[in-house]
C-alpha cells in the first residue's frame, strides 16, 4: 500500500497519545517541501564503522496518484548512487561513501524525480559512529572491597545492519601495563559486566593503583575498541561504636 502525505497529517495530530508515528520523520514532514507532490526522508542517518557495505532505507512519501520514479544520492552536487526504488522505500549502499571512519559525517541530498514531474530534494547527514561505546556512567573510583562485592561495567553496541561476530574485555594494572584478556563472557549485544566476575585478582590491585579496562568487538576482520579507568581507592574506615 502506498505511503501518501496525507496519513502524517492525521500521525501529527493523533501523536499527542494516540499513536506513535516516528517523531524523526513527522517532524521532517513539517518543514518537507509539499507543493512538488512527494518527498524521500532518508530512515537510516547514523551507521557504524563496521556498516561498510550495508543498505541504507530511504522512505517514500507522495500525493495520492504520484509515484517516486528513480532517487539519485548526491553528495557535493554529485552522484554518488542511484537507490533501488521500490513501492514506498528505496535503498542504497553505504559503500557509496567509499572508506568510513568513527566521526565522518556525509552531507547528501536525495534528489526524487516524480510521475507527476516534479523533483524533490531532500537534505540529510549520516554520522558514522563507533560499533562500542562505554556508559558514561561507570564507576571512576572504586574499593577492592567493591569490587568484589559486584561493581560493574556497562557497555552497548551498535551497527545498523553488520554483524558483530565477537566481543571481549580486556584488562591490565597502570598506564604501563598490557592488556590481557578478563575471562568475562561478553555479549555482543551490550549490557554489563561485573568485575568480580574477570579475573582482576590476578592483576594484585591496591591502593591508588589504576585498573585499565578496554571493551573490544570485531566484524570479520574489522575491530574496534573503547577503554576507561577505574582508580582503586581505600576502604573507608568505619566509625567507632561508643
Amino acid at each position: 500500500m502506498k505511503r501518501n502525505i496525507k496519513y502524517w497529517g492525521l500521525c501529527l495530530f493523533l501523536a499527542a497519545g494516540l499513536t506513535s508515528c516516528e517523531s524523526d520523520e513527522a517532524d521532517y514532514q513539517k518543514d518537507a517541501t509539499k507543493d512538488v507532490g512527494g518527498y524521500a526522508f532518508l530512515a537510516n542517518q547514523t551507521i557504524s564503522s563496521f556498516d561498510k557495505s550495508e543498505d541504507l532505507s530511504i522512505d517514500l512519501y507522495t500525493d495520492s496518484g504520484v509515484t517516486v520514479n528513480s532517487v539519485e544520492v548526491l553528495q557535493e552536487g554529485s552522484s554518488i548512487a542511484s537507490a533501488t526504488v521500490g513501492e514506498e522505500t528505496a535503498t542504497f549502499n553505504s559503500s557509496s561513501f567509499g572508506d568510513i571512519a568513527i566521526d565522518d559525517e556525509f552531507d547528501i541530498m536525495l534528489e526524487s524525480q516524480l510521475s507527476n514531474g516534479n523533483m524533490a530534494q531532500d537534505p540529510f547527514t549520516v554520522s558514522v559512529v563507533s560499533p562500542i561505546s562505554i556508559d558514561d556512567d561507570n564507576p571512576s573510583e572504586l574499593t577492592l572491597d567493591s569490587i568484589s562485592d559486584g561493581a560493574a561495567v556497562d557497555y552497548s553496541t551498535y551497527t545498523l545492519s553488520a554483524p558483530i561476530d565477537t566481543a571481549e574485555l580486556f584488562l591490565k594494572k597502570n598506564s604501563d601495563g598490557t592488556y590481557s584478556n578478563s575471562g568475562a563472557e561478553v555479549s555482543t549485544e551490550g549490557g554489563s559486566i561485573e568485575l568480580a566476575d574477570t579475573n582482576y585478582d590476578e592483576l594484585n590491585l591496591m591502593v591508588n593503583d589504576t585498573l585499565y579496562y578496554e571493551f573490544t568487538v570485531m566484524s570479520g576482520s574489522l575491530s574496534e575498541s573503547e577503554s576507561s579507568y577505574i582508580v582503586i581507592q581505600e576502604e573507608e574506615e568505619e566509625e567507632e561504636m561508643e
